[in-house]
């Protein structure tokens, strides 16, 4: 009886033991799961526009802003705490108070590395300049050895993609796939405005009012059903890499653009702190006194417009396009309101109040 009470002692004891390794056992792997799944979530690998790969800490928490023209998307993204310094041309803009009153660390072009270094932020972002000097790289260089990562994104031609990256790394994957929901939801009527279009209206685009003439193609026109008359003396990747060229007045005539389209940026006399057109309508008189542009159907017609350069080819390009839209196509787009939409990403996604003067003239723009 003895030995039986002996032989189911040490059985229990057995399976006593048994239950502690394998629940130890059981600890452990899923010890090690967490850590792997936490391990996951500190870092973060992404490609930037110069297709560079750069690991991070995620979410990153810490930030200097050197891409100007991505002060939209931190804003809309609230991320506006986590931006520890940013670009000299950020902070004249005026639009984004909160950012404004950040320390200022230069631009992309010349950046301040010292006060960059001394805010001590994990990432800097920058911008991508073509046809692309090193200042990506030369950022790189100098700011890694403190720790300090680069990333170069553009936030121009109404791409998604740099965007999408500023939010992935931010943790904001699923405010951004909202805002990308309700733009989609506004730029499918221009869609659906241009089908069975066959004759394109021809379009001469001038970025910045640099003259004597100089012409790119921007997507944005494209989008909104233009023949822009830059494309087909251009090579297929210029809008990509943002390549202009020169033209002659002679040129223009021969191609005879029905609306001529400016791209104001400088001398700013469109954008968030103006609140008329008197400047840009001296700026539409001067285009059309040049030698020759009498001549042509833009000016005769008068369809000559300034536009915000955010809007013709910058950040906020996509707003431009349903702009463009209006301008070209008045009659297919009688109940497309581009200035109410403006407003609306204003006040619902920007939570700033709407003012400011974008594209002259403008009857129907507000």
């Amino acid at each position: 009886m003895k030995n039986r009470e002996k032989i189911g002692v040490t059985i229990l004891i057995m399976i006593l033991v048994s239950m502690v390794f394998l629940f130890g056992g059981i600890e452990k792997q899923t010890e090690h799961r967490t850590a792997s799944t936490a391990l996951a979530k500190t870092e973060i690998t992404i490609t930037d526009y110069r297709g560079r790969n750069v690991t991070l800490s995620y979410p990153v928490e810490r930030i200097v802003l050197l891409q100007h023209h991505a002060a939209w998307a931190m804003r809309l993204l609230g991320v506006e705490d986590k931006v520890a310094g940013v670009s000299k041309h950020l902070s004249e803009a005026g639009m984004y108070p909160k950012l404004s009153s950040k320390p200022v660390c230069g631009t992309w072009q010349h950046p301040n590395y010292e006060k960059i270094a001394q805010l001590r932020p994990q990432v800097v972002i920058t911008f991508h300049p073509n046809p692309g000097p090193g200042v990506v790289e030369e950022a790189a260089r100098k700011l890694e050895p403190f720790g300090i990562k680069v990333v170069a994104l553009r936030f121009t031609q109404m791409r998604t993609s740099q965007f999408e990256i500023l939010a992935k790394i931010l943790g904001k994957e699923r405010k951004a796939k909202e805002f990308l929901k309700w733009r989609e939801s506004r730029l499918n009527p221009v869609k659906e405005g241009l089908r069975g279009l066959e004759d394109k209206v021809r379009v001469y685009n001038e970025p910045d009012f640099r003259g004597p003439y100089v012409t790119r193609p921007e997507r944005s026109i494209d989008f909104a059903g233009g023949n822009n008359i830059a494309d087909e003396i251009l090579p297929p990747e210029a809008m990509e890499k943002s390549m202009e060229k020169e033209v002659s007045a002679e040129w223009i005539l021969k191609k005879n653009p029905e609306v001529v389209i400016i791209g104001d940026w400088p001398p700013r006399v469109t954008g968030y702190r103006v609140k008329s057109c008197t400047k840009a309508t001296k700026q539409i008189k001067e285009f059309t006194q040049r030698p020759g542009m009498e001549k042509i159907s833009a000016v005769r017609n008068s369809r000559v417009y300034v536009m915000d350069y955010e809007l013709s080819a910058g950040a906020t390009s996509w707003i431009g396009a349903l702009y463009l839209a209006k301008i070209l196509y008045p009659q297919r787009f009688k109940n497309l309101n581009p200035g109410q939409i403006h407003k609306e990403f204003f006040e619902k996604w920007l939570r700033i109040d709407y003012q400011g003067t974008y594209v002259c003239p403008h009857p129907w723009a507000k």
